[in-house]
């Protein structure tokens, strides 16, 4: 059993990004996980999600959500 957490990187797409289609979405989720991979040494799952689609922070940033399973 692999208990390794694998976090995962939300990221919006660019205007331009997402009107570029899957193949431009996939590429900049790779580009993504191969900069955060040279930057910090670890691999991590990208979803990147339309433009001006995440929550903007009015307070203190929320930087992790742990929906880790309790048990």
């Amino acid at each position: 059993m692999n208990r390794r957490d694998t976090p995962e990187v939300v990221v919006e797409a660019k205007p331009e990004v997402a009107a570029g289609g899957a193949a431009d979405v996939e590429a900049a989720a790779q580009k993504v996980r191969e900069k955060i991979h040279g930057m910090v040494g670890i691999t991590v799952g990208v979803k990147v999600v339309p433009p001006k689609t995440l929550e903007r922070s009015i307070g203190k940033a929320r930087r992790v959500i742990d929906e880790r399973s309790k048990g």
